[in-house]
């Protein structure tokens, strides 16, 4: 499934991708320099507008100086369509080209059909060490890990944790929370900057947004809150906000400002994920995977360090869907190790209301009652970001690579980013209790509520907070070796691709306010996040944002024709709330579940 859901469906069959990042102008062959004692290499991508002078110069920078030591010339073009792409490497000629960009959404196609070299034998632990491969996020390195044989027991392919890698991870695009600062400034909200790891001493509270009684430190700005209390209001743009309280700010925001939405956002996956949610699950008995958004079962955080079905989790991670069906399976094993979280259901139903007009019907809860949206974002995604770049809505969930789009959009030197929704439960909760959602309102740290200060603080179980995975999906591209291009060029064209995977050439196409680099060393390093062509100011945000994001649904599969069935009524009836989500389930889980029967592909801890 896709987020809203289907302009991002693939057909192997074509083998002409329909999702693709930005399309590319200009562009074409760099040239053939580099003399007769060097092998030549042609390297192919759809490289986005932003980040393609980046390219260049990082393709110059090997040609000038690794390439030499390495006795290999890279003649490039960037412009190259993903579906061409598919078509130059799909068989042995003159023109296959040797190492290839591609992107997620594409990758699974080609690689089922046996375009890519198997890369296991060369990631030495020498290689792996240059690549800083253990600074490379597991989930990134999963995306492009594929087992192109038939796993008997299975009768299925595999893919992901444990399985072959098939591309080099070549940086991220993840999704991010941008805001308005003018629009904030304007409603009193003071913004701050502060990692969570480092509030201690601070007088903050690890809150995305909160409001204090009194001042948590000199020369904030005093203002009023929604129940008329005069309060300082901080908006920490380096944690994300748990569901309440950006609910609560977006209403805040909505009204006070007047603006028609206060937020956009196509996809759901900060909310289902954060919880351990997702719209796939696989059934051990069944062998296959079947629609899992209508669960209602708890997912768990681990509150210790335990082992389940297997697999070994750490305090304060979240399980796995598999993982979690297993413990509701076998009870006699849920003990007070684990804590219980939302469902999926639960998570997704939060993220449907925001986009669903107040005076609509989003569901019907077991006593009968209508459970209403809340009207803050726009009922469709056609609109995608308008409504921010144009400066009439202070928050848009949106790519890092729209940054440069947004510096010559209206809200040209008046936005900056934040990390996005995360599942995060306070002591005493969050909501004054009582209050309906036209008057909501977050609990005021340091007032009193029911005879008891409100301190703020995060809830703990057996000393672990209770908080969800900070997760939210990003766009990835391999650097693939076509197994159908010349054998004897196989080396040369891994070096190449090794060193543009690597940390000099991450470094360098990171220039562009375009990706994040794929290693999290260089990425949180001063020189990245600190550089002065940088579009947005916290690029902070993005760095954390890329760490935990994970491939969208899109991605999941070898194609993506599971989503045609039944993707159309929600991203119609249900999003406009002329459709509850429990009659949609009825109408399409079985459909759903019937095409995902179909998908030949077990993905590993998916």
């Amino acid at each position: 499934m896709k987020g809203k859901f289907t302009k991002f469906l693939v057909t192997a069959m074509t083998l002409i991708m329909a999702f693709t990042v930005t399309a590319c102008t200009g562009g074409g062959n760099q040239g053939n320099g580099g003399g007769n004692d060097r092998i030549k290499i042609e390297f192919r991508a759809n490289v986005p507008v932003d980040a393609k002078i980046p390219y260049i110069q990082a393709i110059k920078a090997y040609n000038d100086g690794q390439g030499k030591i390495d006795g290999v010339y890279v003649n490039a073009a960037y412009d190259v369509p993903s579906g061409n792409i598919g078509q130059q490497i799909s068989s042995a000629s003159a023109q296959t080209p040797n190492v290839v960009c591609v992107g997620d959404a594409d990758f699974k196609a080609y690689a089922s059909l046996g375009y890519f070299l198997n890369l296991d034998s060369y990631l030495t632990n020498d290689v792996k060490a240059a690549i800083q491969w253990d600074s490379i996020p597991e989930l990134m390195i999963n995306r492009y890990s594929y087992n192109l044989s038939v796993d008997p027991t299975l009768n299925k392919k595999t893919a992901g944790k444990g399985t072959s890698v098939l591309g080099l991870p070549n940086g991220g695009i993840p999704s991010v929370l941008y805001y308005n600062t003018e629009m904030l400034a304007e409603e009193g909200i003071n913004v701050i900057s502060i990692a969570e790891s480092d509030l201690a001493g601070t007088g903050y509270q690890p809150h995305g947004y909160a409001e204090y009684k009194v001042a948590p430190t000199a020369g904030l700005t005093a203002s009023t809150n929604n129940a008329g209390q005069t309060v300082y209001k901080v908006f920490n743009n380096k944690i994300p906000m748990n569901w309440e309280e950006f609910r609560y700010l977006m209403k805040h925001m909505q009204k006070e400002t007047g603006c028609t939405y206060a937020y956009f956002s196509e996809y759901w996956f900060e909310y289902g994920w954060s919880v351990g949610g997702d719209c796939v699950g696989w059934d051990e008995a069944k062998g296959e995977y079947v629609f899992t958004l209508n669960d209602k079962t708890a997912n768990f955080l681990a509150v210790a360090n335990v082992t389940v079905n297997g697999t070994a989790y750490q305090a304060g991670e979240v399980l796995s869907y598999e993982d979690k069906q297993y413990l509701h399976a076998n009870p006699t094993e849920l003990n007070d190790n684990f804590y219980a979280l939302p469902s999926t259901y639960e998570a997704f139903l939060e993220f449907n209301r925001l986009g669903v007009a107040t005076n609509k019907t989003t569901d019907i809860d077991d006593e009968g009652n209508a459970i209403k949206g809340y009207g803050l974002a726009p009922d469709n995604t056609a609109s995608v970001d308008a409504y921010f770049k144009a400066g009439t809505s202070p928050f848009v969930a949106y790519r890092y690579s729209s940054a440069p789009i947004y510096a010559q959009a209206n809200v040209k030197g008046k936005f900056d980013i934040a990390p996005e929704q995360q599942y995060r439960l306070y002591k005493d909760g969050t909501l004054v209790e009582g209050n309906d959602f036209e008057n909501i309102q977050v609990k005021v740290i340091g007032e009193t509520y029911n005879g008891k200060v409100y301190t703020g603080e995060l809830e703990t179980v057996n000393g672990t907070a209770i908080v969800g995975r900070a997760a939210t999906y990003s766009l990835n591209y391999s650097l693939s070796i076509a197994k159908n291009s010349d054998p004897s060029e196989y080396e040369a064209s891994f070096k190449f691709a090794s060193w543009l995977a690597g940390p000099e050439g991450q470094a360098l196409i990171a220039k562009g306010n375009e990706i994040i680099p794929n290693q999290t060393t260089i990425a949180y390093s001063a020189d990245f996040l600190n550089s002065s062509d940088r579009v947005v100011k916290n690029v902070w945000a993005a760095v954390y944002a890329n760490e935990g994001a994970d491939m969208g649904d899109w991605a999941y599969f070898d194609e993506g024709s599971w989503v045609t069935a039944w993707s159309s009524q929600l991203n119609t009836n249900v999003r406009k709330g002329e459709m509850t989500l429990t009659k949609f389930f009825q109408n399409k889980v079985a459909q759903a579940d019937s095409a995902l029967a179909n998908m030949g592909l077990r993905v590993y801890r998916r």
